[in-house]
């Protein structure tokens, strides 16, 4: 029965893990201002793709990909990463 009762925490524990991991599958992007967001999806997959285009410091554009949330939370204008802490 310890044998049986092990395995079930063991198995607990990495869905946690796991389920935790997919919420934040993309690293931050780089601090700036939003200019612009795009969409895509994929029919073949069914996935979706969310990015955003933030216009750094320095001026440079850079574009990256975002979790849904962020990319709802993020419109043109706003400043980037502060816009996903609401």
């Amino acid at each position: 029965m310890n044998h049986t009762r092990a395995f079930v925490v063991a198995a607990l524990s990495a869905a946690t893990v796991l389920g935790s991991v997919g919420c934040e599958p993309y690293p931050q992007g780089p601090a700036g201002q939003v200019v612009s967001r795009d969409q895509s999806h994929d029919p073949a997959t069914k996935a979706n793709r969310f990015e955003l285009t933030v216009r750094t410091d320095s001026g440079k554009r850079r574009t990256f990909r975002v979790h849904v949330d962020d990319y709802n939370a993020c419109r043109p204008r706003r400043a980037y990463p502060s816009c996903t802490q609401n």
